[in-house]
């Protein structure tokens, strides 16, 4: 038997397939390390919120999220959220949904580029996408794009065969590109945007497009478009607002999408953006040499845009297939930059996903010349290799610095593990399913953080009122480093011992239930907006030069249909012997919109005695809207109480309390 050595050719196939599956795993990692430390805010928290309410209530939603930009953004990742925690419920799923999928783009580069400008480019093009901060980044959220990286590509690969006319399968192609195009723009406003370039290559190529897919692909994404059109209608007032409001910029000419579009490629400011502050502490380092890097890559990407426009000029003498080549990747890239480039508003970099992996192409094309001889191609593999473990220890330097911080933006955002802590202490502490969750963060967060769908409220302070559910509630609040800790609501117990993070930050969690109220005086006043007076308790006797506090209570009877609008606190008057007024304390106003029926509310006033001051004092409380006007055009509203007295029954906007 002669064993013969493998052949060069043996081994030239086989170092792209090694090289393609090293990049994989570095993009992968990257993608996936420090998992924990992925943050999660509120727009991350929306989509999962939606697919709970799915899941809890039936919700079926017309529109998603609310946009800064324009209207809201359709609701379809919410509802790809949905089978994920159908089986998994908790908060980490989803990402973990989002990572996989996002992670999948990484081969589909390869493969869609390597027919387009070859293997070496094609390797170099995917090398920077796997390791680029910004599209790492994006790929690990959650929010209403998330799946943009996904979906980009999943597009891109399986459209350009089509056009370039270098598939056998082209009806098949043709319909999981408008597939993924029909969901990828119901899942985001922005999304739609990509009809353009996808719509002008289709129509410079349409000989080649096959008309049944073409067709099939419409009508489903007129199935989805429909509905999100009908959710738009019946929102129409605020869709009608946003409209306005975005036309009434003053759009001018900005380079900022061509940089944005630029930066996915070379991952240009990051280092400058994020993970400054993680403990390694080399931000200033890391940022001069990647605007050494992302310079480098800048003329490669011209480079490469000149290359593709060359081969246009030239037609005749030009190989068909670059030129189909170059024209897909100019207008991929080009067009949603132009889009971008003429704007009344700020554009983020995210915008610019919808350009990968054009970018990407263009710069393994542009340094393709040098790839053909050893004594270039050695110096491009150590810039690759070095671009991308710059970018990598970049990415790796945010989420350090996001465990090593994990409370810097609370209560905004925490990263993911402390979510999860935060989430299974909101899990654990709610042992009466109907109790509320209430605390300074939007409703979807807490529901989000706990997999679970209950009552929450957002209230910022509760140190001198707190609402109070007929079912009890818990609340919590979070204290930086360098902060005092929280103070509690009135009569709330502890709900264990706070959660405390890795940089000091503490969260303090209580219970509040109405059993834990002390109403020393209790009382039954009804009001025209109907909450009642239903008590109240004296701390200390008021006594000249000194502080007292004096707590009322109030229980919601109804909701009225128009208390959107109010901005009702309870106030308290300190009166001396003769009825003469010595001070005033304003309430806190507990939005009337986080009302329910059967709630109280208990509010604490501290009232301080002037020096010389004689009794007996007494006080006359009340509910007053400082907010809104009278019908005479005069400011302040009082709530109108109905006393009792044997027949009569006195109309007044004050209660007189004498202890």
């Amino acid at each position: 038997m002669t064993i013969r050595p493998a052949s060069s050719a043996k081994h030239a196939a086989l170092a792209p397939t090694l090289l393609i599956l090293l990049i994989t795993i570095v993009g992968v990692w990257l993608r996936f390390q420090r998992f924990g430390a992925i943050e999660v805010n509120i727009d991350q928290a929306y989509p999962i919120w939606q697919a709970l309410m799915t899941l809890e209530t039936g919700a079926l939603p017309l529109i998603g999220q609310g946009t800064s930009v324009l209207f809201a953004n359709p609701p379809l990742t919410g509802y790809l959220f949905v089978p994920v925690l159908a089986v998994v419920r908790h908060p980490a799923a989803p990402f973990v949904f989002t990572l996989m999928l996002n992670t999948l783009a990484l081969p589909l580069v390869y493969r869609a580029l390597r027919r387009q400008i070859g293997t070496r480019p094609a390797l170099v093009a995917v090398a920077l996408f796997a390791a680029n901060p910004w599209i790492i980044e994006d790929s690990r959220r959650t929010w209403v794009q998330s799946l943009a990286p996904f979906f980009v590509v999943l597009i891109f690969w399986a459209i350009v065969p089509v056009l370039a006319g270098r598939t056998h399968r082209a009806a098949r192609r043709l319909l999981v590109a408008l597939i993924g195009l029909a969901l990828f723009a119901h899942t985001y406003l922005l999304a739609y945007a990509l009809l353009a370039p996808v719509g002008l290559l289709v129509l410079i190529y349409w000989r080649r497009v096959p008309l049944g897919p073409l067709l099939a692909g419409a009508a489903i994404f007129a199935m989805l478009a429909i509905p999100y059109g009908i959710g738009l209608a019946r929102d129409w007032p605020n869709t009608r607002h946003r409209i306005e409001q975005f036309a009434e910029g003053d759009p001018s000419l900005s380079d900022e999408a061509l940089r944005h579009a630029l930066r996915l490629v070379t991952g240009a400011g990051y280092a400058r953006e994020r993970g400054t502050r993680a403990p390694a502490n080399d931000a200033e380092l890391r940022a001069e040499l990647s605007d050494v890097a992302s310079a480098v890559w800048n003329v490669a990407i011209f480079a490469g845009v000149i290359r593709a426009a060359w081969t246009l000029y030239r037609r005749r003498d030009a190989d068909p297939r670059q030129r189909d080549a170059a024209l897909i990747l100019l207008i991929w890239f080009g067009v949603p930059v132009l889009l971008m480039s003429y704007v009344s508003r700020s554009v983020h970099p995210f915008y610019l996903l919808l350009t990968i992996p054009a970018g990407h192409a263009l710069a393994g094309w542009g340094i393709a010349p040098l790839l053909k001889r050893r004594a270039t191609w050695i110096p491009v593999l150590a810039l690759v290799a070095g671009t991308v473990a710059l970018n990598a220890v970049n990415t790796v330097r945010f989420a350090q610095q996001s465990a090593a911080l994990p409370g810097e933006d609370a209560p905004e955002l925490y990263p993911l593990a402390e979510s999860s802590a935060l989430g299974e202490r909101f899990t654990t502490a709610r042992r009466d399913a109907g109790m509320a969750v209430i605390g300074p963060m939007d409703e979807w967060m807490p529901v989000v953080l706990a997999g679970d769908v209950f009552r929450v409220e957002r209230l910022d302070r509760f140190d001198t009122a707190a609402l109070v559910p007929a079912r009890g509630a818990l609340y919590y609040s979070a204290a930086g480093p360098a902060d005092p800790l929280p103070a509690p609501p009135p009569y709330a117990r502890d709900a264990g011992s706070p959660l405390t993070l890795a940089d000091g930050t503490v969260i303090s969690l209580w219970t509040l239930h109405p059993d834990n109220l002390q109403i020393s005086h209790p009382a039954d006043i009804p009001s025209d907006i109907s909450v009642r007076f239903a008590g109240w308790s004296l701390h200390r006797t008021p006594t000249p030069g000194a502080e007292f506090m004096l707590d009322t209570f109030w229980r919601i009877d109804g909701l009225h249909p128009d208390r959107g609008v109010w901005a009702f606190a309870p106030f308290a008057h300190l009166l001396d012997g003769t009825g003469a007024r010595l001070a005033i304390s304003d309430g806190t106003v507990i939005p009337a919109l986080a009302w329910e029926a059967g709630d109280m509310i208990v509010q604490r006033h501290t009232i301080s005695v002037p020096e010389g001051a004689t009794g007996p004092f007494s006080f006359d409380v009340g509910l007053y809207d400082a907010v809104r006007q009278r019908e005479d055009g005069t400011p302040g509203i009082n709530a109108i109480f109905y006393i009792t007295d044997g027949d009569e029954t006195v109309f007044t906007p004050t209660i007189r309390l004498e202890p």
